[in-house]
C-alpha cells in the first residue's frame, strides 16, 4: 500500500498541472510578437445614461498556445449559481468589462474552472494556473483571444 502511495505521489509530481511546471506570465506575454500594449481604454461618452464601449481587436501570441501557465488579474463572472463560478473573464485591471471599455482580445482570458470557485474569492486580485488556448470567445460584456482551463484559482499574492 505504501508502494502504491509513493507511486501515485510521484505521478502527481510529474503531470502537467504540477505547480512547478505553470511558467509565470504578465499581461504583455499575451501580445503578438512586435505588438505594443494599448492604452487602457476610456469610454466616450454621448450622454450622461449612454456610454458606447468599444474593444479593440488585437493579434494573440501563438507560441502560448497548450502551454500551462499562471496569470493574475481580475475576475469578470460569467457562469455560476451565485455561491460558485464556473466561468470568468480574466483581465487585467479592476473594472474591465463592467464599469469602462474591455481591453483588446488579446488582455482577454475566458477562463473555465470545472469544479468551481467560491464566488466570494473573486471580488480581489487573483491567480489563475492551467493550461492556455490561444482561441477567440465571445459574450455579452467583452471578446477574448485566449481560454484557459483553469486547474487552480486563488488569492493574489504581491511578489
Amino acid at each position: 500500500m505504501l508502494r502504491l502511495l509513493a507511486l501515485l505521489s510521484l505521478c502527481w509530481l510529474a503531470s502537467p498541472g504540477y505547480a512547478a511546471d505553470y511558467r509565470e506570465l504578465n499581461w504583455n506575454n499575451l501580445l503578438a510578437p512586435g505588438e505594443h500594449p494599448h492604452a487602457q481604454p476610456q469610454a466616450n461618452t454621448t450622454s450622461q445614461h449612454n456610454q458606447v464601449a468599444v474593444q479593440p481587436s488585437a493579434a494573440v501570441n501563438p507560441a502560448l498556445d497548450r502551454h500551462a501557465i499562471s496569470l493574475s488579474g481580475y475576475a469578470v463572472p460569467l457562469e455560476g449559481d451565485g455561491q460558485t463560478v464556473t466561468a470568468f473573464l480574466l483581465v487585467p485591471y479592476f473594472g474591465a468589462c463592467i464599469h469602462v471599455p474591455p481591453p483588446p482580445t488579446n488582455q482577454v482570458v475566458l477562463v473555465n474552472v470545472p469544479g468551481g470557485v467560491a464566488a466570494d474569492a473573486l471580488w480581489d486580485a487573483i491567480k489563475v494556473s492551467g493550461r492556455l488556448h490561444v482561441e477567440s470567445s465571445h459574450s455579452d460584456l467583452a471578446n477574448a483571444g485566449y481560454r484557459l482551463e483553469a486547474d487552480a484559482v486563488t488569492a493574489y499574492q504581491a511578489p
